[in-house]
């Protein structure tokens, strides 16, 4: 059965924008983070926006021997669904983003094996969930269902994050085989300017970027600045008389 890796990506995000075109390792974001994911030969196309604040993203893709696909900026799940129009029903969907550079192809293998034996129609890999930390995200379903989504009249919020209504029919499974490494506290997502010079931190030194182990780069978040000191999330804060958390 096979399965293709959409990858979303624009460049007019509102924290930081242009991120996914800065250099991490010498590499653009956007095509450090495509090449990792597809390192064990998936098929993977990089889905951005019609916009002309994106042509310049999509020529750079397309340079990199990237399949690019262009659609709607605000209705990312329709933006999913036209870029795989010639797949069928059945066709296992792996959904990414360009800010999240650690998931390489050999995870999303485990992933997808998981998600396959189990029958599901929905398995998502990230935070305390998982065991990994906030940033190794990845959702599996199937165009099927996306299709079923887009058709549903669906509202902004679920057109911007493409998988809810999958998740309110079917349930939210998470991948739990690597739960007991703890991490879901910390953070390797690129959203702000401190995470990108984390995330730059991380992968300086390294040889070979788009082949390095996802492990091998969450253990190095370890003792990086702005990650957790503390070996478990803290449920609750007390600052004087101010309590944070429940």
């Amino acid at each position: 059965m096979s399965s293709v890796i959409v990858l979303q990506a624009r460049t007019n995000s509102s924290r930081l924008p242009g991120k996914v075109l800065l250099p991490i390792n010498g590499m653009p974001m956007v095509i450090l983070a495509a090449k990792r994911a597809a390192n064990t030969g998936k098929n993977i196309i990089v889905a951005t926006s019609v916009e002309s604040s994106d042509d310049g993203l999509a020529e750079l893709i397309q340079t990199h021997g990237l399949t690019c696909f262009r659609g709607s900026l605000d209705n990312t799940l329709d933006r999913f669904v036209s870029a795989l129009s010639g797949h069928c029903d059945e066709t296992i969907v792996i959904r990414l983003t360009a800010d999240n550079v650690f998931p390489d192809g050999a995870l999303l293998d485990e992933i997808e094996t998981e998600f396959q034996a189990r029958g599901l129609a929905y398995l998502c890999c990230n935070g305390e969930q998982s065991g990994f930390p906030h940033g190794m995200s990845a959702e599996f379903t199937r165009l099927g269902y996306l299709r079923e989504a887009a058709a549903s009249n669906a509202n902004a919020y679920d057109q911007e994050h493409v998988t809810p209504y999958i998740r309110r029919k079917f349930g939210a499974e998470y991948f739990e085989k690597y739960k007991h490494l703890g991490m879901g506290h910390f953070r390797c997502t690129i959203d702000c300017l401190d995470d990108y010079l984390c995330i730059q931190r991380v992968f300086s030194g390294v040889q070979n970027p788009i082949n390095e182990s996802a492990f091998a780069l969450v253990s190095r978040l370890a003792g990086m600045p702005l990650q957790p000191i503390a070996r478990a999330p803290i449920p609750r804060l007390v600052l004087g008389t101010a309590q944070l958390g429940s």
